[in-house]
């Protein structure tokens, strides 16, 4: 949780936002038509909102997930586009995760990103693969001003980088790329930049080569840093001074912010200028970039060029021919896109999961048209498949990457916020940007919290209360919840001091309500809530099961009243809700523990378990200890990660609502407990395990495992817990050696034992007045109808449920 400063009272309306954020029910991508569902949509930075959607061809089984980032640039002042690269050489590849953690820095957050261009691989790369260059973006790339790869691996692609200029001007087209520096008034030619210098050319190399030129000796270098003053900046006069003269050794230092020009030996004319040069003299370099399809514009002072594939949208049109495509044009793929608006007023950034069952990725036509829905007036697409990832400061990868761990990319383009950190909350917005729940649902909001900035910093903010008209609902759980009993659509308004947010909430009809555990185990310990969902629109929604009337079939196993059920003694009974049409069933049987540690069953039963292991001989026998208990007499087939594992032949549940498993063990023989894993199956499917630590031979070890540490003990339909195994992992054993292992406890431990107050405690009666008590043991005076009390009649206690 962040710290809340308390501002000037400001109302941050969802209503607005989710009127500014719209999307179509359908959108036709080449003549299919698609279903459209928005399944997230929030803020995620100043003037930026992050979408998730998916879309369902109506006519076959395609699915698509897209993840959508817009930046409406106005009201973003504050955040500049940059790109990386990886571990910031040409030379390397970096994760984009690794990339946005690494350059964040305060007065600089890097907010989110995803990958760019292409890059050289050891199968992809023709002739270049030769010059150890795996991680070498194939496009054009540059980065605040500094030009880091020049197009020279695919200049065939050509409309293939994304541009911004000194002013954050936008633009998409190929870039041609010249070199030169003034040497005295004389313009010395320069072949190329950053790549390998060959025969007879002038190179010149920055940082982002490396440390060294990698260049062979025999020709001639000259290193030069900015002049004071100067800043990087492509398609300008740069002043750059001599910090070392000529040197013909080869691989020579890169300074960290500055360059080395290289002329190869046949490259006699610039050898003879490099020479002249002397520690402290200026000369310009200029990195000189033109655009083809706006006229050959030299964009002034171009700060940012990240390369992609082809530009898949121009001027609104989606492109259907181009001069290479990387991938078929019809093969579905995961993709990277980024455009911008016809104004450049908004650019959009979008993530494509492909290659799996939820989702086909697009043809490269269909993501033009995605691109286009989106408001995009020129859009481009980088490298996809598996490279497409989305990065998110905050949450880590958004999208669903067809590869796993991450890929490791050329380069990334990234929204970073140019601001001084700030932890306290001046913000809060819904996490739902609108809710739509049926009558009698129960709704408690997750509230997103934002600096000063915009910058999001907290996506689970505490304190914040609720209000609402009574024609929608009633405000429960200390103001945190909405209990909607309305209908219509209504405002709720969320409070953090003098901060707030409002969001619609439309009340309609539920397709079904039910419950969300119709089979259930309680103790006498503990009360149970009942949970029920109702389906809307095929989302689960919480319904509060006070709204329902309910019936016990049998009050004296179980009773219920607004909702919570208590258990009251062993045995099994139904409990039913209805209300206006609605019915719900849940089964409950009632387990009440008569001691705080119970044996769990066939705790001692030898025939009750089994053995499965590796490296452990056939002829291990389970035995009934005297005092109680199992033991195990084995002895090892292989040395290698020997194990013993024990499994109940039957399904073992643990009895009622344990909090614990308590284990006692000892192992003889001189083999050694590595480590232990207990396995279970909760209710609800889900498999957990614990893992215990090791023991040495002739000790004996007490573990407990703590249900609380793997499961949610607080939702009884976990409930009841199978044990699966007990895995013992041994080591220091030997071959063909007799060994025992003893297990004298195995028991489930409850901690609300005691809670339960008198228990099925009988004794001779006495025909007196009767003496109440709550379930607390406090004694009472007028017990209230419908109520459950202890009675005490001279020596009889029993529990009974008072009627009028």
């Amino acid at each position: 949780m962040k710290l809340f400063k308390p501002i000037a009272a400001v109302c941050f309306t969802l209503v607005a936002s989710a009127s500014a954020f719209s999307t179509p029910s359908t959108v036709d991508l080449q003549g299919e038509t698609f279903t459209v569902d928005t399944l997230r949509h929030y803020k995620c930075g100043p003037g930026m909102t992050r979408t998730a959607l998916e879309y369902r061809s109506t006519t076959g089984n395609t699915r698509i997930q897209a993840f959508v980032i817009k930046t409406m640039l106005r009201e973003a002042e504050n955040v500049k586009f940059k790109v990386e690269i990886g571990n910031d050489s040409c030379l390397n590849a970096e994760t984009v995760t690794s990339m946005g953690r690494r350059h964040s820095v305060e007065g600089e957050r890097y907010l989110t990103g995803v990958n760019g261009d292409f890059f050289i691989t050891g199968s992809f790369g023709g002739p270049y693969s030769q010059y150890g260059i795996v991680g070498y973006p194939n496009m054009s790339s540059a980065s605040r001003g500094k030009l880091m790869s020049p197009d020279v691996i695919d200049w065939v692609s050509r409309e293939n980088a994304f541009i911004i200029d000194k002013d954050g001007y936008m633009r998409i087209d190929a870039t041609d790329l010249s070199y030169s520096a003034s040497i005295g008034g004389v313009e010395m030619p320069i072949s190329n930049a950053n790549f390998h210098r060959l025969d007879g050319e002038t190179v010149v190399y920055n940082s982002y080569m490396g440390k060294y030129t990698k260049t062979a000796a025999g020709g001639v270098e000259v290193a030069f840093t900015l002049a004071p003053g100067e800043t990087w900046a492509l398609n300008k006069n740069l002043k750059m001074v001599v910090s070392q003269a000529a040197y013909d050794g080869g691989n020579m230092a890169i300074p960290a912010d500055g360059i080395v020009i290289s002329a190869d030996k046949a490259a006699t004319a610039n050898i003879e200028k490099l020479r002249s040069l002397k520690p402290g003299d200026e000369i310009t370099v200029n990195y000189s970039l033109s655009l083809p399809s706006y006229g050959n514009l030299k964009p002034e002072g171009v700060q940012e060029i990240i390369g992609g594939d082809v530009k898949i949208l121009r001027e609104g049109e989606t492109v259907m021919e181009a001069n290479r495509w990387i991938n078929p044009r019809d093969a579905f793929n995961p993709r990277t896109l980024i455009g911008y608006d016809k104004e450049r007023t908004m650019l959009v950034i979008c993530a494509i999961d492909g290659r799996s069952t939820i989702s086909s990725g697009t043809t490269y036509p269909q993501g033009a048209d995605l691109m286009r829905s989106y408001g995009c007036y020129d859009a481009l697409d980088f490298d996809g498949g598996g490279s497409t990832l989305m990065w998110d400061a905050m949450e880590g990868t958004i999208n669903r990457p067809c590869v796993s761990p991450e890929r490791a990319v050329g380069n990334g383009i990234f929204a970073v916020l140019h601001a001084s950190d700030d932890e306290e909350v001046a913000e809060i917005r819904f996490a739902d940007y609108a809710v739509r729940m049926p009558r009698y649902g129960s709704y408690r909001p997750v509230f997103y919290g934002y600096n000063k900035y915009g910058k999001l910093i907290d996506m689970d903010v505490e304190g914040v209360t609720l209000s609402c008209d009574g024609a929608l609902g009633e405000i429960v759980a200390d103001g945190s919840t909405l209990y909607a009993t309305g209908s219509g659509s209504h405002v709720l308004t969320a409070s953090l001091g003098a901060v707030k947010a409002e969001v619609t909430v439309a009340i309609v009809a539920a397709d079904d309500v039910k419950a969300a555990y119709p089979e259930v185990v309680l103790d006498n310990c503990r009360e149970w809530k009942i949970g029920l969902n109702a389906i809307v629109g095929g989302k689960e929604m919480a319904v509060e099961p006070r709204a329902l009337d309910w019936t016990s079939s049998d009050a004296s196993v179980v009773t219920v009243a607004d909702g919570v059920a208590k258990g009251l003694k062993n045995g099994t009974a139904t409990l039913t809700g209805v209300k206006d049409g609605i019915t719900c069933t849940v089964g409950v049987t009632v387990q009440c523990p008569t001691a705080e540690l119970m044996p769990i069953e066939d705790a001692s039963n030898p025939e009750a378990w089994k053995i499965e292991s590796y490296n452990v001989k056939d002829d291990a026998a389970i035995t009934a200890l005297a005092g109680g208990g199992l033991a195990v007499d084995f002895a090892l087939s292989g040395t290698r990660a020997p194990n013993l594992t024990l499994v109940p032949v039957q399904p073992t549940l643990l009895y009622s609502l344990p909090d614990e498993l308590r284990l006692t063990m000892k192992l003889t023989g001189g083999v050694a407990v590595k480590n232990s894993v207990v396995s279970f199956t909760l209710a609800d499917g889900s498999n957990v395990s614990a893992n215990l630590s090791g023991f040495e031979s002739g000790d004996a070890q007490d573990y407990t495992v703590d249900f609380a540490q793997i499961a949610d003990v607080d939702n009884v339909g976990i409930f009841p817990i199978r044990l699966n195994s007990l895995r013992l992992n041994l080591s220091g054993g030997k071959k063909d050696t007799a060994y025992r292992l003893e297990i004298p406890s195995m028991k489930t431990r409850y901690k609300h034992f005691n809670d339960a107050g008198v228990y099925d405690l009988t004794v001779d009666d006495a025909d007196v007045a009767p003496v109440y008590y709550n379930l607390q043991g406090m004694r009472i005076a007028k017990p209230q109808p419908g109520t459950v009390v202890i009675v005490k009649r001279g020596a009889r206690v029993t529990k009974e449920i008072v009627v009028e």
